[in-house]
């Protein structure tokens, strides 16, 4: 069955997608995230949604919220985008009513006791912690601070232990009140929709005030090749290098997403079987994509021993090299029917349904249609990627980030000076 958008008299846009299935999946969304902080408040979207778990007039506290959710069930949970924040239920259909009434009380009237704050706040510093001892998503931070150097893009999503510190009640009242407004508001929902679904939204959404949404400068990175190495006393190191590309108001994303899948998307792609298979020298090796609404970057990630990272290199920059010259109708063949079995049985999971509805919405793009996504991967062809490889691996827009025990770069850079 196809999608199809509705707005509720507030000006909530909801895209509701029924499916023939035994669950239901409710996802609020709200253009509010990195992006529109500052250097001061670094860290204010994720702090918000912890918060949006931690009592509201009609649930007083966390454990009463989280009693009700097991009461019925149901999947919860949150998590804080670059550009948007989004909070999800996934439940059984009888369920609903109640799981719109808990999503809307949660998210828009927490009332953020300040001794809630202080717990949370702690909380989020021993998140840090563990992103600071975890050395995929400390890479992760740093490659995205590298890459988008000079925009909010570089932020870290989690803030710094300095702008949590100074995040106060207030801060958090007011950082509600002029983003989490109606115009800023996205509903999905998927699953088995029950005949009076846009009357229960509109009764529990109502109250979600209109606002003027603010507008987000346009932002620049600062071009060039990067080269970023942390020493990290560790027994294996890590590395991503990868390269900015076009955002999904571009659309498109699924010639990067099949030369993605070509280069290391599986465990028959080049990297995988170059680096791993025939050599050895990684467990673990891939490329994968990523898009916001205007940009985005594609990213190759490895994790190899320490005396292994300028073997491992050479070899990611030779396939990079040859992908733009060299794929054949069996890979590109390959590479679709990988993108089209993963939509067809992502497509399963009412959760998946109404993110990937909401996320295109929250994009401004038009409703997804799993008919017309497929369509769209069948008419690829081998020039569109020539083309497109050549567009998005330059090697002049190169950022490289390695995070293990060195003491400098200048072996790297030798590598990458060669290219």
């Amino acid at each position: 069955m196809k999608a199809h958008r509705e707005i509720l008299k507030n000006g909530i846009r909801v895209v509701a997608y029924p499916t023939p299935t035994e669950s239901i999946s409710l996802i609020v969304g709200v253009k509010a995230g990195v992006v529109n902080e500052n250097l001061k408040n670094n860290g204010i979207s994720h702090f918000f949604e912890h918060m949006a778990f931690k009592g509201t007039s009609k649930r007083p506290t966390a454990s009463e919220i989280s009693r009700e959710i097991d009461e019925i069930g149901a999947e919860v949970n949150a998590y804080t985008e670059k550009d948007y924040t989004e909070y999800f239920v996934k439940a059984r259909p009888i369920h609903f009513e109640k799981i719109a009434d808990l999503l809307a009380d949660i998210i828009f009237q927490g009332f953020f006791s300040e001794e809630e704050i202080e717990k949370e706040r702690n909380v989020i510093f021993e998140e840090e912690k563990i992103g600071i001892d975890d050395p995929i998503i400390f890479l992760e931070d740093l490659f995205l601070e590298t890459l988008f150097k000079g925009t909010t893009y570089a932020y870290r999503t989690i803030g710094t232990r300095k702008s949590l510190s100074t995040i106060k009640r207030k801060d958090i009242f007011d950082y509600r009140k002029e983003y989490y407004i109606a115009e800023n508001t996205i509903i999905a929902v998927a699953g088995k929709i029950p005949e009076d679904w846009k009357e229960i939204l509109e009764e529990n959404f109502s109250g979600v005030c209109r606002g003027k949404p603010k507008d987000i400068k346009k932002q620049e990175r600062k071009t060039g090749k990067r080269l970023v190495v942390k020493k990290k006393e560790m027994k294996q190191a890590n590395l991503a290098l990868g390269f900015p590309t076009t955002g999904f108001l571009k659309q498109d994303y699924i010639e990067i997403n099949l030369l993605s899948s070509i280069l290391g998307g599986s465990f028959s792609s080049r990297l995988y079987t170059e680096i791993r298979e025939k050599r050895g020298l990684a467990y673990s090796v891939r490329s994968f994509p990523f898009y916001f609404k205007e940009t985005g970057y594609l990213q190759v990630y490895a994790g190899v021993a320490q005396e292994k990272v300028e073997e491992t290199l050479r070899i990611i920059l030779s396939e990079l090299n040859k992908i733009k010259k060299d794929i054949t109708e069996a890979e590109l063949e390959k590479g679709k029917e990988q993108l089209r079995s993963s939509l067809v049985l992502g497509f399963e999971d009412t959760l998946r349904q109404a993110g990937l509805a909401l996320r295109r919405e929250i994009y401004d793009l038009s409703l997804f249609s799993l008919e017309e996504e497929i369509k769209k991967i069948d008419k690829v062809t081998l020039e569109q990627l020539f083309s497109k490889a050549e567009e998005i691996i330059d090697f002049n827009e190169l950022n490289l980030t390695i995070l293990g025990p060195f003491k400098d770069g200048e072996k790297f850079a030798k590598i990458l000076n060669t290219i």
